[in-house]
């Protein structure tokens, strides 16, 4: 085989496995920055309602029941669905895309935008808790 030839194939082969090595980053990098949630719900207790300084909005105590902390929510009162319900679970639906975040009850109510309230017919070994 000539001298050329062999640089030719050489040169043919690192490019291929450059090509490859870009790919296989590309799409690492791609997988872990951007996820999609269509209707991304999670349920909490709701504790109490509170009114808000805004007439539009109320303030909802809710437990997360995976961490056992309480956190204050401002929701607008058109998304609730049903007469709130002292002590009793609730699914909230959320629509987001973008970036992964952190999964805490701040960073979802932050960076998602919620859909709806709703009381949960579900006992809570039922209860929906869609993970990030």
């Amino acid at each position: 085989m000539e001298k050329k030839t062999k640089i030719i194939l050489m040169v043919s082969a690192i490019i291929i496995l450059l090509a490859v090595i870009l790919g296989i980053f590309i799409a690492a990098k791609s997988k872990g920055a951007k996820k999609n949630y269509v209707d991304f719900v999670r349920t909490y207790n709701i504790i109490s309602l509170d009114a808000s300084d805004d007439a539009d909005y109320v303030n909802l105590t809710i437990r997360d029941a995976r961490r056992d902390t309480l956190h204050v929510v401002k929701v607008a009162r058109d998304l609730i669905e049903d007469e709130i319900i002292e002590d009793a679970f609730y699914e909230f639906t959320f629509d987001y895309s973008g970036p992964a975040i952190e999964d805490t009850v701040p960073s979802i109510f932050e960076n998602m935008t919620l859909k709806s309230v709703k009381l949960s017919n579900k006992t809570s070994l039922e209860i929906r808790q869609d993970t990030l």
